[in-house]
C-alpha cells in the first residue's frame, strides 16, 4: 500500500482536537446533534453548544473534529452549511431497532475509529499523527521525542508549517488516547476509546518516556 503522507496533495494536519483524546461517547454526542439530513456546522458554534453537549467550548470544538476525524461526519457536497452522516456511522450509532452498537460498547467500534484515523481515511485526512506512528514508526519501542523529530523533519520536507510546541501536543494527544499517563486522574484514565484496544503501552522510563506496541495489529498498520 503506497504511503498516503508521501502524495503530493496531500497535506498534514497536525491539530483540532484542542488537546482533548477521543472519549467514549463523544462520536455518539456528535451523531446525536443531526437533524434532518444531516448536523449544522453551527451547531458547534451557537452559544447553546456548551449546554448541548454538557461539555466546555474547547470540547465542543474537540468533539467536532473527532467526528470528522473518525468519518462520523462528512462535507456535503450540496450544502455546505451541514455535515453529512455517514452512512455506515448512521447504522452503528442510531437509537432504532437493530442498530449495531448505539452505546459505543462493542470493540468493532474503536477498532473501526482507530482504522480511520491510523488507517483507511475518511475524506480530509486529520489525523498525520496517528498514521505515522502506526505506519512509519519501525521500532516496537519508541519515544515521544523519536516521532517529533520525524514529524519535524516530514513537516519540514512537504513545506508546512509545525513547531514543535503544535507537534508535541498533537504526539501526546496521540499517545494519552491509547495509553493514558499513570498519574491521570479517573476521569481521563476511563474514558479514552482507544485505550481498550491495547495498542500502545507506557514503559514510564523517566523523562523520556518510552512507549510500547503490544498488539500484533499495532506496528505496519497500512499492510494489513
Amino acid at each position: 500500500m503506497q504511503n498516503m503522507l508521501e502524495e503530493q496533495d496531500y497535506t498534514p494536519h497536525f491539530s483540532g482536537h484542542e488537546t482533548f483524546p477521543l472519549r467514549q461517547m463523544w462520536l455518539k454526542k456528535a451523531f446525536e446533534a443531526r437533524g434532518g439530513t444531516g448536523v449544522p456546522k453551527s451547531t458547534f458554534t451557537d452559544e447553546s453548544a456548551i449546554a448541548f453537549f454538557g461539555v466546555g467550548k474547547n470540547m465542543v470544538a474537540s468533539i467536532k473534529h473527532w467526528a470528522l476525524a473518525c468519518g462520523v461526519f462528512e462535507e456535503d457536497g450540496d450544502d455546505k452549511s451541514l455535515f453529512r452522516i455517514n452512512d455506515l456511522w448512521v447504522q452503528i450509532l442510531s437509537d432504532r431497532d437493530g442498530a449495531l452498537d448505539p452505546f459505543c460498547e462493542h470493540p468493532a467500534t474503536p477498532w473501526l475509529a482507530h482504522w480511520r484515523l491510523a488507517g483507511v481515511p475518511a475524506g480530509r485526512h486529520r489525523s498525520t499523527t496517528w498514521w505515522w506512528i502506526f505506519n512509519n514508526v519501525l521500532s516496537p519501542i519508541f519515544t515521544r521525542e523519536d516521532v517529533q523529530f520525524q514529524l519535524l523533519a516530514y513537516a519540514a520536507r512537504k513545506g508546512v508549517k509545525a513547531s514543535e510546541a503544535t507537534l508535541r501536543r498533537d504526539i501526546e494527544t496521540c499517545l494519552r488516547g491509547y495509553c493514558p499517563k499513570p498519574d491521570s486522574g479517573v476521569e481521563d484514565m476511563a474514558e479514552p476509546m482507544l485505550a481498550e484496544l491495547g495498542l500502545i503501552l507506557d514503559e514510564g522510563r523517566g523523562c523520556r518516556r518510552a512507549f510500547k506496541f503490544d498488539h500484533p495489529c499495532a506496528l505496519n498498520f497500512d499492510q494489513g
